[in-house]
């Protein structure tokens, strides 16, 4: 449970991006994002190529990451090109909202979903998870209302179920996310 609290609030350091999306333009935070993975990749490329340097890295920020992530691509580097794609891909406020549910959503049902989870619906998720991913897109978008991000209730809505509903499929979740409930908020009126 400790490195499953880690990860998320490790997680939650992606706030940077939609926060200075919010304080600048598009052009700007595609060009950091584009940076940032490109340094994510050669890393990436690196400590596939170096056995040491991967064993290094894990020794490191274990608690960060996941066995699995040893011989696979880091939820890291899904998580920036997710939020790169996102970003490219809608329009200011449906991209905040799809990367500031995939941050916070995310990690808050999974900690409710393994500490309180009784209830178990599909492939180990749990209602309890599942409702509290859904209870948090929400109250992210009636945190961010009254301010220049604002969106109608319904395209929040329709974005929280979206991400909520995807979120149990067998996808990674981390690019899943942010793109289904981004794409639901854009075909909603």
């Amino acid at each position: 449970m400790l490195s499953l609290i880690a990860r998320k609030i490790y997680r939650c350091l992606a706030v940077i991006f939609p926060v200075i999306y919010y304080f600048t333009d598009k052009s700007t935070i595609l060009t950091i994002l584009i940076i940032f993975l490109i340094f994510l990749l050669i890393l990436e490329f690196l400590r596939y190529k170096f056995a040491e340097l991967n064993e290094k890295i894990f020794k490191i920020a274990k608690i960060f990451l996941k066995e699995k992530e040893k011989k696979r691509i880091s939820a890291t580097t899904v998580v920036i090109f997710s939020i790169l794609l996102t970003v490219f891909l809608f329009r200011e406020p449906i991209a905040i909202y799809s990367v500031l549910f995939l941050i916070f959503a995310d990690g808050v049902s999974a900690i409710i979903g393994t500490k309180f989870g009784r209830i178990k619906i599909f492939r180990g998720k749990t209602l309890e998870g599942s409702l509290s991913f859904l209870i948090t897109c929400l109250f992210i978008g009636i945190l961010f209302y009254p301010t220049a991000i604002s969106l109608p209730f319904r395209k929040i809505f329709a974005g929280a179920l979206a991400a909520t509903f995807v979120e149990l499929l067998p996808f990674d979740d981390n690019l899943t996310i942010p793109l289904a409930s981004g794409l639901a908020m854009w075909l909603i009126p």
